[in-house]
Order: C-alpha cells, then sequence, then structure tokens
C-alpha cells in the first residue's frame, strides 16, 4: 500500500518521506530473510536416526536345468482277446476296468458239445487199442490181422491225435488272459455265439498291460539341442 502511494504519488512526496518508505522495506525484507533461514537450519544436537533396510544373504546350492512337458502314456502290451474255439459265451468271469493276472480264466464257453465230443474220441481210442492187442489167432487169420494191424495202428495213432485235440478244445473252452494288466469292458455278452480265429474271430475284451509304460512328449528344437549338448558334454 505504500508503496502504490509512493510510486502513484512519487512526484507530489517530500525526499524525506522516501528515505522513510525505503528504510521500512529494507527493514521488511531483511527480517523476511531471517525468518526464511531459521526455518530451513537443522536444530543443533537432533541428528536422524539411520533408516531401516532388510538384508538377505546369499543363497549357494546346485541348481538344475528342467523343463516341463505334457506327456501321454501308452501301454508297452496290448492283447485283443480272441477265443480258440467257436461256441456260445457261458460265462464272464471278471469285473471291467480292473486288473487281472496272466492265466486268468476271463470267459467260458459252453464246453459240453467239446466234453462229447472227446468221450466219443476217447472211445474210439480205446476200440482201436484193444484191436491191436489181440493176437490169439491162426496163421491165415495173422496174416489177415497184419494188414488189419496196420491199419489198426494208423487208427490208434488218429484217434490218440483227435483225442488230444478234442482234449486241448475242450480246455480252450476256458478263454484266459495272455497277459498282466487292466481289461477292458466285456464286447460280448453271455449267450452270444463266438467265433475263434486270429483275423475274423470275436474279440472280447481287450488288455493293456501298466508296468512299465511309455510316455511320449514333443520338446521343440531349441530345447533338443540344448539337452543333447549337455548330454553329449556329461
Amino acid at each position: 500500500m505504500f508503496l502504490q502511494d509512493a510510486v502513484s504519488t512519487r512526484r507530489q512526496v517530500s525526499p524525506k518521506r522516501l528515505s522513510f518508505l525505503a528504510a521500512y522495506f529494507a527493514l521488511a525484507l531483511g527480517a523476511m530473510a531471517g525468518l526464511a533461514g531459521c526455518g530451513q537450519a537443522p536444530a543443533e544436537g537432533m541428528a536422524m536416526p539411520p533408516p531401516a533396510v532388510t538384508v538377505s544373504y546369499p543363497i549357494e546350492r546346485d541348481v538344475v536345468d528342467y523343463n516341463d512337458f505334457t506327456g501321454r502314456t501308452a501301454a508297452v502290451d496290448s492283447v485283443k482277446v480272441r477265443a480258440r474255439v467257436w461256441g456260445y459265451l457261458h460265462k464272464i468271469n471278471f469285473t471291467e476296468g480292473a486288473e487281472v493276472n496272466k492265466d486268468d480264466v476271463l470267459f467260458e464257453i459252453d464246453p459240453r458239445p467239446y466234453e462229447a465230443r472227446l468221450d466219443r474220441l476217447d472211445s474210439d481210442y480205446r476200440r482201436a487199442a484193444s484191436l491191436l492187442a489181440r493176437r490169439a489167432i491162426s496163421q491165415e487169420d495173422y496174416d489177415h490181422a497184419l494188414g488189419d494191424r496196420k491199419e489198426a495202428v494208423a487208427a490208434v495213432g488218429s484217434a490218440r491225435a483227435n483225442r488230444d485235440t478234442a482234449r486241448l478244445n475242450l480246455d480252450f473252452t476256458k478263454v484266459r488272459a495272455p497277459i498282466s494288466g487292466r481289461v477292458s469292458r466285456a464286447m460280448v455278452t453271455v449267450g452270444n455265439l463266438i467265433e475263434s480265429g486270429e483275423t475274423g474271430g470275436t474279440v472280447l475284451t481287450t488288455i493293456v498291460s501298466l508296468d512299465p509304460m511309455y510316455v511320449y512328449f514333443d520338446v521343440d528344437d531349441l530345447t533338443f539341442q540344448l539337452v543333447r549338448q549337455v548330454v553329449r558334454d556329461s
């Protein structure tokens, strides 16, 4: 206000008043500078505490490089179970999805036709063997019997082979697990006609092995090159 007064009326103010105004403003500026200096100067004897810091010590240990890959598993052994003889399915002896052991009886085919055939062929064999053993005859009869004996020997051999085949077929009416592993579901139900054969035979179920197993996974080219270099250097 005084300054405005002085500027607007400086031509009308006396030199004495101008000297007073100048001294007043000088004193005011000095006081303001002193106050500003006092506000910025730290108080003597008061030290700031050190800042809190967190210290982490280094850890020394072996580090192994690794990568994660998405893999898919596959059984080492996989078998489609088929019957070796024809017949009607009589019984299923496993739980679907369960683990089975080698030679467990999984299916049973109706054995009655094979039992009847075995009985008949067994009788044929015994009859042929009995004819071969008879020798209480005349010379003429013996000569005739000699030729008959040769036929009987052949008949005995044929009967024995047929009997053994029939016994084997009877055993094949019990379909056994060829390997140990996990069994799939039954592809047929009881009462169905089962056909034998490796190619055209009825697939009864599937068994896959569990231990060991294959694991397949895809690796990018860069990782493959790095792993191969590590293997080469190790």
